[in-house]
């Protein structure tokens, strides 16, 4: 009996033609079966075999991946608001409008204090 030969993940993603981003993901999820060898306990190095990547391919195989998850059918009522409807425009001009008396009362308020600040005129006699 042979030893199956063993592929690194960068062989695997290879034959599987993804990156080895996704193998490692699927290797997580328990999508992928591997052998680990060494002794790391932190970063696992990881080995994959023909017989691993033919049984994932296999299990995928017929497998909708594009299937809606959705079931239900969405939710709907009938609402109703008592909110009243502001036309923006309409609310722009009264706000305009609204600064610019502010602001007329201001400046004829620095006018009267100026002109009583000043000293009386005198007329030529």
């Amino acid at each position: 009996m042979t030893a199956p030969m063993l592929m690194t993940p960068k062989e695997a993603a290879g034959r599987l033609a993804i990156s080895e981003d996704l193998l490692r993901e699927h290797v997580h999820r328990g999508d992928i079966k591997s052998v680990i060898i060494g002794h790391g306990q932190r970063r696992p190095r990881r080995r994959f075999t023909e017989q691993d990547l033919q049984d994932f391919i296999e299990a995928r195989r017929g497998v909708d991946i594009w299937a809606s998850t959705k079931t239900k059918e969405r939710a709907s009522s009938i609402t109703t608001s008592n909110s009243k409807v502001i036309g923006f425009m309409a609310r722009a001009a009264l706000e305009t409008e609204r600064k610019l008396k502010e602001s007329s009362k201001s400046v004829a308020s620095s006018r009267r204090q100026k002109r009583g600040n000043r000293p009386a005129s005198r007329t030529p006699q």
